[in-house]
């Protein structure tokens, strides 16, 4: 490692731990996602990066904002929440990788007939794509299955 490296990993431990060893509050900031005050913030957060990137005419981006905090209501057990917010991503921009994650909050919110029906899509779509093949369908393929026992 040069100098400068190390130099810039201290700095990097100094910003995440105070002097004491402490995590600083910036690392603190991140909200509990288990408390209903956490999950308000990381919606706020959420909503303010759509709106944001929407702004700036970003859709791609906006959509995979909306859909990762989709993905985050599916693994909160808000299915309702999480379908809008799919349903919201591909309005803005119905693309590979949102396609993706739609299809994966769709399993793990149980609706496995729709999470099927992109899957394909992207199975059809991206034939030769390998990290699609070997990993993103047979994760949203388990997810399925697991929501279906």
């Amino acid at each position: 490692m040069t100098k400068t490296h190390i130099g810039g990993s201290v700095a990097f431990a100094a910003t995440l731990f105070g002097s004491g060893g402490e995590p600083s509050s910036d690392c603190r900031c991140r909200p509990r996602l288990r408390t209903p005050i956490g999950q308000r913030k990381a919606r706020d957060f959420s909503r303010r990066a759509v709106d944001s990137a929407v702004r700036v005419d970003s859709k791609e981006t906006a959509a995979s904002w909306q859909v990762n905090a989709a993905l985050r209501e599916a693994e909160l057990g808000n299915a309702d929440r999480a379908r809008h917010g799919v349903a919201a991503a591909l309005a803005l921009s119905p693309g590979r990788d949102v396609n993706v994650f739609a299809a994966l909050a769709l399993a793990r919110c149980g609706d496995a007939s729709r999470a099927e029906t992109l899957a394909t899509g992207l199975e059809k779509n991206f034939p030769t794509n390998t990290i699609l093949k070997v990993y993103w369908l047979p994760t949203v393929n388990a997810c399925r299955r697991t929501q279906e026992e």
